[in-house]
């Protein structure tokens, strides 16, 4: 049985639009305003497949989950 599940991200290598926003949860529209605003990192194209690198996302993660240093 296929399943579009996705059931965990990978640590390293390519990931599509579809793993991210398993990942952290967004609609396709705020992942796309997010990026347009400079708040998310840009993705690269290759013709017509979109992609961001796994460390990216996993970085861009970590650096919203990391306690604010400026108290």
């Amino acid at each position: 049985m296929k399943s579009n599940q996705i059931t965990e991200f990978p640590s390293q290598g390519l990931v599509r639009e579809k793993h991210i926003l398993a990942y952290v949860n967004f609609s396709h529209s705020t992942l796309w305003h997010r990026i347009n605003d400079g708040a998310f990192p840009k993705p690269m194209k290759d013709g017509r497949c979109t992609f961001w690198f796994a460390q990216d996302i996993i970085a861009w993660v970590n650096s919203k989950a990391a306690p604010d240093k400026q108290s």
